[in-house]
């Protein structure tokens, strides 16, 4: 399927980037967020806080691996054939 082919609120997610857990994350810091503007004494901000540095965690782990892959597979590219 092509990146440029979704549309509406799932193509606009996809596109940036977000997608299962970094998403979800990023929703609930928004929502706890919310919450502590809403009832500011109600330990909401502690939430936020801890969504926003698994968020940050998952997006950092998720780079990293992409990163790690794809060095691996250019330095397969660049090796010659094994001689017979």
């Amino acid at each position: 399927m092509r990146l440029s082919s979704l549309a509406g609120v799932t193509g606009t997610w996809t596109k940036l980037g977000l997608t299962g857990l970094p998403l979800l994350t990023v929703a609930l810091t928004l929502i706890f967020s919310g919450l502590e503007i809403y009832t500011p004494s109600g330990g909401f901000l502690d939430l936020a806080k801890l969504t926003l540095g698994a968020f940050i965690g998952s997006f950092v782990q998720r780079t990293a691996t992409t990163q790690a892959v794809t060095e691996a597979v250019a330095s397969t590219r660049r090796q010659p054939p094994p001689a017979a």
